[in-house]
């Protein structure tokens, strides 16, 4: 694309009931997020199976129902569904039931104030712990969150009040066979962020929120959830000590709250009675050396911790080089530090549902405010806005759902970013344009000004943008409806679960659902099975035939039909069998993408609506340096050498002595081509897409060298795509579906280029009686 087990009805939950829920809600572990595999209709019965991840959006209400003044929302949460199958458990979470099986580890006292069961969700719900990779969120100089994980660093400690960890500079990831390791390599000290974080706390008297991991091997009991909240803690004190001979800093943190049990101590473990002491000390002791006084931490006496001094890390003054038998000194551990508990933290474990609409603003659903996860108020899972309309819990057993009421999108609220309205054919905006990208001169089918660009160096490859205006817009059907239309249920718009991501359970940054039908001539009407190619960027969507698609996908189908026919040159539109829909709520994108499946036809037409989008393109990294992959650090010399890529004379000469060259010459060339290179391609097409505007991308050559992305500017932005999808290279049955599309001459678009020349001749009738009307009268 160009941008490119049971089932029932839930009740909706209001805010205002949130607090009256039971706190001991079931916590039975969730399954899987599957990835879209089939589609069905969206009109099936609540109580019929279905295996449709996205399909679940049936309501008894359409966009017409949703007007800001009169809108019913008590009405409105009676229709919204959820239908989700859990009949499917995958190798993920299969394992993970395996490995808790064999735990021996026992259950915990109780259960974590807030769970994940992917780390994405936790990102996108929690303010205080935003990391999708990494272990610490660190924000203003503070530590806000921490997340603990497995550790192969000896001496760690989780206890009931007290964890005991480390910084986490100077590690890399080290292959050790068929796994990789985080591993030590450097030295670490007191400048790394992590150590002035853990020091910008103490001082600013803030706590951390710390969440465990099930991976977690130092975690006292079983692990319930992937990831767990565990508590407040506040800093208490740092130290240096030494691991495989390399400085390591070490941290110490307490409970902020005493008084509050934790839940993940052993079920069965006696809970504090008497009051804290705050008295009881460890022995102190002064370094002969350096004359630091420390504490004394372990059983096996005296050890300095200040790694510039003579004395460090020795016992008896010898070096401490095994560690196995050190253990810790039960005084030091039991030392309790007074917290003025009076001070709340910046961060409560359990945030708020959601932001208030404090504007009244009827599109609120579309703002960045409105996409966060939230926690769920009965089972206390993270959930992250999976649909279009609102928030439902994925937890097996739980009943959760929180509607997001979808009103119809309006240029109203794309004005703003829309910018000045044409009338005419509008003024192209091209923000970058450079070689190997060639811009051709401007054509005219009235009402749409062309603008065609070909990328040198691939032969009968190009990409034409019809700028669109309010003469088409503002028509019946045109873009103005379409966008009005786009907030439908029955668009089943879904993020879906990517097939590729460094984080697990990880969701697109966009919301889409995929509608397909195969007609092998456009031009006659014929029974066929529909079929469907996911789109495979970073997701496999759901695939619904074109004879149970809404309407506006088909009328769709035959706008881009015309415009992609207008499009080529010396050859025929292949038929545009599939329409993927996509909608991007405020900050939302696709990120760098080709559409070069090979499944798919050589001609893509996408429709962008709402607010305006910025369309980057750029070479792909592998043909731009020539290595085997755009992720890879390996020079394949057999890479095609494409005009535009940097320094092809450099790697002429690079191929031509590859064979002769030892691998510390090729490495050493590599690097030299890959500095010089940067990380990425440089930018050679950067255009504006206003609504209503058209874009096609020609040529299977132009996805196999090259990706773009399209940012929106603004808070709610949509996007169709049609593409032809290949019938002979579709086997797999599960992208077969059966269903009927009939192509109706009567509803065929013509470009509005005949309602155009009638809207013309009017204006002209216009301008003319003006003139006349302007003329100075004799006399006057």
């Amino acid at each position: 694309m160009l941008e490119t087990p049971n089932h029932g009805i839930r009740q909706y939950l209001r805010p205002t009931d949130m607090a009256a829920q039971p706190e001991n809600a079931s916590l039975k572990q969730s399954k899987k997020r599957p990835l879209a595999d089939k589609s069905v209709s969206l009109k099936q019965s609540a109580t019929k199976k279905r295996k449709s991840k996205a399909s679940g959006l049936t309501s008894g209400h359409t966009t017409d129902d949703l007007d800001p003044d009169t809108f019913n929302l008590e009405s409105y949460n009676d229709g919204f569904k959820a239908q989700k199958d859990r009949t499917s458990v995958s190798r993920r979470v299969k394992k993970e039931q395996e490995n808790n099986a064999s735990d021996k580890r026992p259950g915990p006292r109780g259960r974590p104030p807030v769970y994940a069961e992917y780390r994405s969700d936790l990102a996108e719900t929690l303010d205080y712990y935003r990391q999708r990779q990494g272990g610490n969120q660190t924000n203003d100089g503070h530590l806000k969150g921490s997340l603990l994980s497995i550790d192969h660093c000896p001496r760690q400690l989780i206890a009931d009040e007290i964890i005991l960890t480390r910084a986490g500079g100077g590690m890399s990831m080290i292959d050790e066979g068929k796994s990789r390791k985080s591993t030590q390599i450097k030295d670490q000290n007191s400048e790394c962020s992590l150590v002035r974080a853990f020091q910008k706390n103490q001082e600013d008297q803030t706590p951390t929120i710390f969440i465990v991991s099930d991976k977690a091997n130092q975690f006292p009991t079983k692990a319930l959830h992937p990831y767990s909240v565990m508590a407040h803690f506040v800093p208490i004190s740092m130290w240096h000590e030494r691991n495989n001979d390399l400085v390591i800093v070490r941290f110490r943190y307490q409970k902020m709250y005493l008084d509050e049990a934790a839940w993940w101590v052993p079920r069965g473990s006696p809970k504090r009675t008497a009051p804290v002491d705050y008295v009881t000390k460890a022995e102190r002791f002064t370094c002969d050396s350096c004359e630091q006084e420390h504490p004394v931490i372990y059983d096996q006496g005296h050890i300095c911790f200040n790694q510039e001094c003579d004395a460090f890390w020795k016992l008896n003054k010898k070096l401490i080089t095994d560690t196995k038998d050190l253990t810790f000194n039960q005084v030091w551990l039991d030392e309790r530090v007074e917290w003025n508990v009076e001070i709340d933290p910046p961060y409560d474990l359990v945030p708020d549902p959601l932001p208030p609409n404090l504007e009244g603003n009827p599109w609120y659903a579309a703002k960045a405010s409105a996409y966060k996860g939230m926690v769920c108020p009965k089972c206390r899972t993270c959930i992250p806005r999976v649909r279009m309309d609102g928030w439902v819990c994925e937890t097996q057993g739980c009943d959760f759902l929180y509607p997001m009421p979808i009103l119809p999108f309006t240029i109203r609220m794309v004005e703003e970013s829309h910018g000045t309205r044409f009338q005419g054919p509008a003024f192209p905006v091209h923000l970058v344009l450079k070689p190997p990208m060639h811009r051709r001169q401007a054509t005219f089918n009235d009402p749409w000004r062309i603008e065609t660009f070909d990328v040198q160096g691939i032969a009968g490859c190009f990409i034409k943008q019809f700028h669109s205006n309010e003469s088409v817009n503002r028509r019946p059907g045109g873009p103005d409806d379409i966008l009005a239309r786009m907030s439908d249920k029955a668009l089943g718009l879904e993020r879906r679960a990517m097939d590729k991501s460094f984080t697990d359970g990880q969701l697109t940054d966009h919301f889409s659902n995929n509608f397909v039908s195969h007609a092998p001539a456009l031009a006659i009407c014929s029974l066929t099975m529909c079929e469907g190619m996911p789109y495979t960027y970073s997701a496999t969507n759901d695939v619904v035939p074109f004879d149970k698609s809404p309407e506006l996908i088909i009328d769709s189908v035959y706008k881009m039909s015309w415009i992609g026919q207008n499009a080529m040159e010396n050859t025929s539109l292949m038929p545009i069998n599939e329409v993927l829909a996509l909608g991007y709520l405020q900050g939302q994108h696709i990120g760098y993408h080709d559409d070069g499946e090979v499944e798919l036809g050589p001609t893509i037409v996408t429709l962008s609506l709402g607010c305006e989008g910025i369309m980057q393109i750029r070479m792909q990294k592998k043909f731009y340096v020539g290595s085997t992959g755009n992720n890879s650090n390996i020079y394949n010399p057999k890479q095609r050498i494409v005009e535009g890529c940097y320094n092809p004379d450099l790697r002429r000469e690079m191929n031509a002595n590859w064979s002769s060259w030892t691998q510390a010459r090729k490495d050493e060339k590599f690097k030299e081509l890959k500095q010089g290179a940067g990380t990425h391609a440089p930018v050679c097409l950067n255009t504006k897409l206003r609504h209503g505007d058209y874009i096609v991308m020609h040529g299977s050559a132009l996805q196999k060298y090259y990706e773009h992305t399209i940012h929106s500017n603004g808070d709610i932005r949509f996007a169709l795509t049609g593409r032809h999808v290949k019938p002979d290279m579709i086997t797999d049955p599960v992208l077969r579906k059966g269903g009927e599309f009939d192509w109706q001459p009567e509803r065929e678009y013509d470009g509005d280029v005949s309602l155009n020349a009638q809207i013309r001749a009017s204006k002209r009738q216009v301008r003319l009686l003006q003139n006349a009307e302007l003329e100075f009268q004799d006399g006057e």
